[in-house]
């Protein structure tokens, strides 16, 4: 059973926008350490406290901290929102093509599928890693990877983009 506690206020500085609400927290007992922000240890779950960078963790956990002025916040066109560091390296874009049926479903950034879209790029920040999983669609099966970036890999692939655009080619052909 998840609860919440009124407490305390927030305030959030985004590039010349401040915002100050109240802090409202929604509790479950497999929280992780470092994804509820507090001012004290009450208003962290039980065998955490308000730690460095005024987040929730395990006494000993240090969270990583981005200070206000370093952060560069863009709001989405369905409500996410995006910060990053101002020197991260700029978005990479990922190409996805696809030969015969089946689709490509890119963890937490989108899915290529050339039935429903007709063109499959994505903007995904350089640096971090992303697992690809190749689909086939029924009477098809995943042949292979057309690509440096997953050759060799199986249907799932791993990898992390480190230029401005990366291209995938994922093979199916019929059982």
């Amino acid at each position: 059973m998840a609860h919440v506690v009124l407490r305390s206020i927030m305030v959030m500085r985004f590039v010349g926008l401040t915002i100050i609400a109240p802090l409202a927290a929604c509790y479950s007992p497999d929280l992780g350490d470092c994804t509820v922000a507090c001012v004290r240890s009450a208003d962290c779950i039980a065998g955490q406290v308000c730690g460095e960078g005024a987040f929730c963790a395990a006494p000993g956990v240090s969270c990583a901290v981005v200070s206000d002025a370093d952060v560069d916040v863009d709001v989405q066109s369905n409500g996410d929102v995006d910060a990053l560091p101002v020197d991260a390296p700029p978005p990479g874009q990922l190409e996805v093509e696809i030969t015969d049926r089946g689709r490509v479903v890119i963890d937490g950034v989108g899915t290529c599928d050339p039935e429903a879209a007709e063109q499959c790029r994505f903007s995904a920040p350089r640096g971090v890693p992303l697992t690809l999983r190749a689909i086939p669609y029924p009477g098809r099966r995943f042949d292979k990877w057309d690509s440096s970036a997953c050759g060799g890999q199986g249907p799932t692939c791993h990898l992390t983009l480190t230029l401005p655009v990366t291209e995938v080619h994922a093979r199916f052909h019929k059982d």
